[in-house]
């Protein structure tokens, strides 16, 4: 990211599959010891509305509010590009 080499953590917490997917997650970008109390839990959930899937994603332990609306852009971007991926 930026130049810089990292790898995220984490492991999955639960998975339905075509439902839903929960797992941890750690970034060392974060800048904070890789300790449990500096883990998100990410939830992604499908759910179908006739013809198509919405797909919501929560993510908690947010310190502040400047590091939720980093996640909150970085989830974006992913979220379009998936979207966009799927359209094809």
């Amino acid at each position: 990211m930026k130049g810089k080499p990292y790898e995220d953590k984490g492991i999955v917490l639960q998975f339905r599959p075509t439902r839903s997917l929960t797992f941890s997650h750690y970034s060392p970008m974060s800048g904070k010891p890789e300790v449990p109390a500096n883990y998100h839990t990410v939830s992604i959930e499908l759910e179908e509305e006739k013809d198509r899937t919405r797909v919501s994603l929560t993510q908690d332990n947010n310190p502040d509010e400047q590091a939720r609306a980093h996640s909150q852009k970085n989830w974006e971007t992913m979220l379009e590009g998936l979207k966009a991926f799927v359209e094809e």
